[in-house]
């Protein structure tokens, strides 16, 4: 079955239709990306809202790769 779940991100409501068995997670990475997208914001209030969006998703992005390395130096399954 499917699900729709709604997160906030920046100010913005955004549904999305998920598995039943995702919801949780969707909240937990919807969460992440708002509070690492409202980082980016508050730092940089006068920028343009696509420059704080391109670096929330590099950030976003580094974060991923970083926990990527982990998993691959100490050799653990996913």
């Amino acid at each position: 079955m499917s699900t729709t779940v709604k997160i906030q991100v920046l100010g913005h409501t955004l549904p999305l239709k998920v598995a039943d068995h995702e919801v949780k997670s969707i909240q937990r990475v919807g969460q992440f990306v708002d509070e690492t997208l409202s980082e980016f914001t508050e730092a940089a209030k006068n920028q343009p809202e696509s420059l704080v969006l391109i670096l929330g998703a590099m950030r976003i992005a580094e974060t991923l790769f970083g926990e990527q390395r982990k998993i691959i130096v100490n050799g653990w399954e996913l």
